[in-house]
């Protein structure tokens, strides 16, 4: 039995590497987290039918709608105060927007779906080995 539970164990564990390691293989190639965020804005566009909410890397956060869209940054103002405020498309860490006049709704920086498929496969691969150790 102790054997088995030997083998069971090796082998998942080798088959959870081989795995992560395919995951990473089928990736496409990254773009920087600024060069997705800007495709993301200016798919939601600007204008006063844009609402944005964007958390900047030092933690403030900017709501409003997209005034304006540059290269390496936009303008989000505030409706209710003018307000107009520059962001580069670097300093983003999260963002949320939709368009009430397309319908495009953008998100980005809400969690890393890959981790999660990663920690999937590891507590799947427990349970397989922990359901085969046990003696029948």
């Amino acid at each position: 039995m102790r054997k088995l539970f030997s083998f069971v164990l090796i082998a998942g564990s080798l088959n959870l590497f081989l795995a992560a390691d395919t995951f990473a293989a089928h990736k496409k190639p990254k773009q920087s987290s600024a060069e997705q965020i800007k495709a993301r804005v200016v798919q939601l566009g600007s204008g006063t039918q844009t609402n944005i909410r964007v958390k900047r890397r030092d933690g403030t956060k900017v709501t409003g709608y997209v005034a304006e869209i540059h290269d390496n940054d936009f303008v989000v103002a505030d409706p209710n105060t003018g307000t107009r405020t520059t962001i580069l498309f670097s300093d983003v860490k999260q963002i949320k927007g939709k368009n009430s006049s397309t319908g495009t709704t953008i998100s980005f920086g809400g969690g890393d779906n890959a981790s999660i498929a990663e920690f999937a496969a590891l507590i799947g691969g427990i349970i397989l080995v922990v359901a085969l150790a046990i003696p029948k």
